[in-house]
């Protein structure tokens, strides 16, 4: 623990902010699951996560990187991803290894927790109160629950996170060799293949590190080639593999959230889903921005002063370089975030989790920097960090209650009840039956049968129509991935011989309301509560089993 705080009294701090973040998370992880009408527990992963574990389970079983066997369809937006979850399939199994994705990204969570301590101490090296800026930082980012939500839940994000930030804390060694820029290279190839969106990271980091290196005299322009090879290569070659498998440039999970909608239109969602996010973060970048003004405008008189030391001078200028590029990638993910309509999810971010980690860090860095010319600086400096950590955990609970309040995680009541359906189809119909879904996730998966996806992220069809007016929670087209639908070719004419009930009445989404022929042509089967609809005519039914629950 002595890479990590100075005191012993940080370090046990820190244990038990480690232990209580791993207990809360384990039982966040047990009510996520379900005793299932099997009897059986069952896990869930978010339902974006349950569409790449079905991915991940067609990989290993050797049907190929499909949602559906035969159907060459890129409905995932994280191809590392799959293989990562493909891994703990192999490892544990297609039900157990759900769980044990979870236990992965609660550990992610404690290694992002251990590196961030790692950075703003390593940014404060030499100075008064280092222990208090980096648990100050810890604090703040096991409150940013977002980051906590989608690593347990089992997105990508939760192993994003530490990769970015390993990233940072290797390019703060003071003697970065050779290989150690090409290990960065590396890692930042692998995080594009997690999130396409890192390319902005890539971007902002390498402008940075650029000028880093000139100002260090670093010229080498082979090593400067083998890291471009490094970085390039493996997104490269994903790329060459996507157009000759699945015969599309780009995912078709990004062709239906990015296309349809007029910029202004697109904006204007993307502000309104960013602004209760940005009231929690944006008032720390706000507070970085003063402090790197006033620092920027004291260093040229420190430098004009008598005999100042030259290498605090030098930490000093390391230190604000890092601050103001942390600030800069935050700027830029909310930017993207605006940009692309925001998400489907209210309040949950999820794409700009990493630069809102790397703002925390340069705000409690800046907070104890600020202090650090006032007597009792350690004082001053941890009561603002105090201060900041009840006023951010407040805002928190205010914003995830239903969350926080019981330790269960959004959506987990629906997949509990997805996972009854899904068992039941699996025992009520043929191997080769359909089921139609609107949440394309858990019922695929435990269901085990061939599924379409009404909202079209591994349907191209769906991908490419218009978006419409309105989406069931959201009066305006302003939920990426979930306001293209046709319920008229997805239920009528593909005909499926199940369908997930979602809502009351069946088979409505938005504008569309397809009830009456559904009656008509469907029975609704109730399953401990939960129903489902089943075709009347369909000869993939095992009628005699359906027994009491029809209706």
């Amino acid at each position: 623990m002595r890479a990590l705080f100075q005191s012993r009294a940080a370090a046990l701090v820190f244990l038990g902010l480690a232990a209580l973040a791993v207990l809360t998370g384990w039982i966040m992880i047990e009510r996520s699951s379900t005793i299932a009408v099997d009897g059986h527990r069952h896990f869930a992963l978010f339902d974006d996560g349950m569409i790449t574990m079905r991915y991940a389970d067609n990989l290993v079983s050797g049907r190929g990187l499909v949602w559906n066997p035969g159907e060459r369809v890129e409905g995932f937006s994280s191809p590392l991803w799959v293989f990562v979850l493909a891994g703990f399939i192999v490892v544990f199994g297609r039900e157990t290894g759900v769980a044990a994705v979870q236990g992965f990204g609660l550990a992610l969570v404690v290694a992002d927790m251990t590196l961030v301590a790692l950075i703003a101490g390593r940014l404060l090296e030499g100075r008064k109160g280092r222990d208090i800026g980096a648990l100050g930082a810890v604090f703040l980012t096991v409150t940013f629950y977002p980051l906590f939500f989608w690593s347990i839940m089992g997105m990508e994000t939760g192993l994003l996170v530490p990769v970015l930030l390993l990233v940072v804390l290797l390019s703060l060694r003071q003697e970065l060799t050779s290989r150690g820029r090409l290990i960065i290279a590396l890692l930042l190839s692998f995080a594009c293949l997690l999130r396409p969106e890192t390319l902005l990271f890539v971007v902002v980091h390498y402008a940075f590190e650029g000028v880093r290196r000139w100002r260090s005299g670093v010229r080498a322009r082979k090593a400067l080639v083998a890291e471009g090879a490094l970085l390039v290569l493996p997104v490269l070659a994903y790329q060459v593999f996507r157009l000759a498998y699945y015969r599309r440039w780009i995912a078709n999970s990004h062709r239906l959230k990015l296309g349809g909608l007029g910029l202004t239109e697109q904006l204007g969602d993307g502000w309104r889903f960013c602004e209760p996010f940005l009231m929690w973060a944006g008032w720390l970048a706000l507070a970085l921005v003063l402090y790197l003004i006033v620092h920027a405008w004291r260093t040229p008189r420190a430098s004009a002063g008598a005999g100042g030391r030259a290498s605090e001078r030098t930490g000093d200028r390391m230190t604000a370089d890092y601050l103001f590029e942390f600030l800069l990638l935050f700027v830029a993910y909310a930017l993207y975030q605006i940009g692309i309509g925001g998400d489907a999810w209210p309040l949950y971010v999820r794409f700009p989790a990493p630069a809102t980690v790397l703002l925390i860090i340069a705000f409690a860095v800046a907070a104890v920097l600020a202090c650090a010319g006032l007597a009792r600086a350690r004082l001053w400096s941890g009561s603002v960090l105090a201060v900041t950590f009840l006023l951010l955990l407040r805002w928190t609970a205010s914003l995830y209650r239903a969350d926080l309040f019981t330790l269960t995680p959004i959506y987990s009541g629906a997949a509990a009840a997805d996972i009854d359906v899904a068992l039941a189809i699996q025992r009520l119909t043929d191997e080769s039956a359909t089921v139609a879904t609107f949440a394309a996730g858990v019922i695929p998966y435990y269901s085990q049968r061939r599924a379409i996806d009404v909202l079209g992220k591994c349907d191209v069809v769906v991908a490419g129509m218009p978006v419409r007016a309105a989406v069931p929670w959201h009066p305006q087209a302003g939920r990426p991935g979930h306001n293209k639908y046709d319920l008229d070719y997805s239920i009528k004419q593909m005909r499926p011989t199940a369908i997930q009930w979602i809502d009351l009445p069946p088979c409505t989404w938005g504008e569309q309301n397809l009830s009456q022929w559904c009656r008509a042509n469907y029975n609704e089967v109730d399953v401990a509560g939960t129903h489902f609809l089943l075709d009347k005519q369909s000869p993939l039914v095992k009628w005699n089993l359906v027994g009491a629950g029809r209706r």
